[in-house]
């Protein structure tokens, strides 16, 4: 079988996985968040720049389809498969056909690369598009003679985008400011080069428009989450980072390229020209972030990127092996991608199957600590909390113009999307950014609590707040007007307390 035909094969039964892990579990917390983003676009927002806002309103067809969780999706798991070509036709281009297909079985074997950013909806699904672009581009500027401009076109309007997806894409032009002082000074002189640049900071410019206009919150929020305040050394966050980069990116794909990289210094092969600007791109990457996690935490899935561009010179020199080599290399690849097929299936089957929870709690905290009902029981919520509020308006109860408090990000954006569908009650969302986040902006869209009115409260038993501590100023009086349990497979995994407040008194 051809290499074409593997890559085709490759690409039909990932998306076909992905297709069927999207429609079959819920949103999870950053997922129906970024939902959010969709509803008003903005130039940027408080967490992120706005490419996966656009990307769920492509995916939605301008939101029509909003409420089904495949096609919020549907936009990361095109950009997968659109990743698996692009990244197969890179090491094609560098080295042969074998190369790519192996780049490109790393990439969906990858844990970060194939379910992360290729199945769920974060600002990493288009990032990793607009990454693999770049690649692709800086791969055809660095086999070429004289570059041309054409290529430093689409390499400047591929790191703008993928900026304008996630930070981390600035990255790709640090390390293409890192080779071209280390290799190729000569490209200072080329306009090609500032035209690239040019491309890039005018797609990049709307975030720093934005935040110029809303007080650099993008920029204080994530230089909180990154600031080195102690030089006491983190030994649980460092190795827990190791351990993320380990697992989110499979084990046995970083051990193929850890090994193939050494073995290429080891043997002190002449690298090519590209070999050493992925290099460039993606080492500063990870050790700036193990250098951040020695002394706070971090995210793992951080250094996503990074591994997913060492997949390329791993897989080129693999490539040159001997047949049997690499077709051994190939078996172990896909083997870790089955790995990845089985996680997925098994993960949706325990988000909707698992007979309970996997959380000890079983007091007034059921379910706490399980992160699988973060992607469970929504829907029912919804359907049921909806009832009951109609039940308790028709026996006068309740009042029709009752508002949904909310004081946090998490679970306003699952209330949001679930129980809130069509503004029926409005969700209010009350407090400080740095709880709400991007409902700073959005409640400049939606209706305020006023003095004298009603509201609801819904509280999560796996996230549990005192509703008495947090509310009890601001109304006259509390009342739990019902709990709504949840069981999973005839099972109960949490509940949730439904309160209504009455009569608002603003502070």
């Amino acid at each position: 079988m051809d290499y074409r035909k593997r890559i085709f094969l490759l690409v039909s039964i990932t998306t076909i996985v992905r297709l069927f892990a999207a429609s079959t579990i819920e949103l999870g917390n950053d997922e129906v968040y970024y939902a959010g983003y969709a509803q008003h676009l903005q130039w940027n927002y408080f967490d992120h720049p706005p490419m996966v806002a656009v990307w769920i309103r492509a995916s939605t067809l301008n939101l029509w389809l909003q409420y089904h969780e495949l096609f919020i999706r549907l936009g990361a798991i095109i950009a997968a498969a659109l990743c698996t070509l692009l990244i197969a036709q890179t090491g094609k281009l560098l080295q042969h056909e074998r190369a790519g297909w192996l780049a490109a079985l790393m990439y969906n074997a990858s844990l970060y690369a194939g379910i992360i950013a290729g199945t769920f909806i974060l600002p990493d699904s288009p990032q990793m598009l607009f990454w693999c672009m770049a690649l692709y581009s800086a791969a055809r500027l660095l086999s070429s003679t004289v570059p041309r401009s054409r290529d430093w076109i689409t390499w400047g309007l591929a790191a703008g985008l993928c900026m304008m997806s996630k930070v981390h894409g600035v990255f790709l032009w640090t390390g293409m400011g890192l080779y071209i002082l280390c290799y190729q000074r000569a490209w200072l002189r080329h306009p090609g080069l500032y035209l690239a640049l040019l491309l890039s900071m005018i797609l990049v410019s709307p975030i720093l428009w934005w935040n110029m206009q809303n007080d650099f919150a993008t920029w204080r929020f994530h230089s909180a989450r990154v600031a080195v305040n102690s030089f006491h050394f983190n030994t649980d966050g460092f190795f827990r980072e190791i351990a993320g980069q380990l697992l989110y990116n499979n084990p046995v794909v970083v051990v193929l390229v850890t090994l193939a990289l050494w073995r290429q210094i080891r043997t002190r092969q002449q690298l090519s020209a590209p070999v050493r600007f992925f290099l460039l791109v993606a080492l500063p990457m990870v050790g700036l972030l193990l250098g951040i996690a020695a002394f706070r935490d971090t995210l793992p899935h951080w250094s996503g990127p990074a591994y997913c561009t060492l997949f390329l010179p791993a897989a080129i020199f693999i490539g040159k092996q001997q047949r049997l080599r690499v077709k051994r290399t190939q078996n172990w690849l896909l083997g870790a991608l089955l790995l990845n097929v089985a996680i997925i299936c098994s993960g949706c089957w325990v988000v909707n199957y698992y007979p309970g929870t996997l959380s000890k709690n079983t007091d007034k905290s059921l379910g706490d600590g399980d992160p699988t009902l973060d992607m469970y029981g929504w829907t029912e919520l919804g359907m049921r909390f909806r009832a009951l509020r109609q039940q308790l308006i028709d026996k006068g109860q309740a009042k029709n113009n009752a508002v949904l408090l909310c004081h946090k990000w998490f679970p306003a954006a699952h209330l949001d999307y679930y129980v809130c569908r069509y503004q029926t009650p409005a969700l209010v969302v009350e407090g400080p950014p740095e709880d709400i986040h991007h409902y700073a902006w959005l409640n400049t869209f939606r209706p305020r609590l006023e003095t004298g009115q009603d509201a609801w409260c819904i509280i999560p038993s796996n996230n549990m707040v005192d509703v008495w501590a947090r509310y009890g100023r601001s109304f006259s009086a509390i009342t739990l007007a019902g709990v709504i349990p949840i069981s999973r497979n005839g099972l109960p995994v949490k509940n949730y307390y439904v309160y209504i407040m009455e009569y608002f008194k603003p502070a």
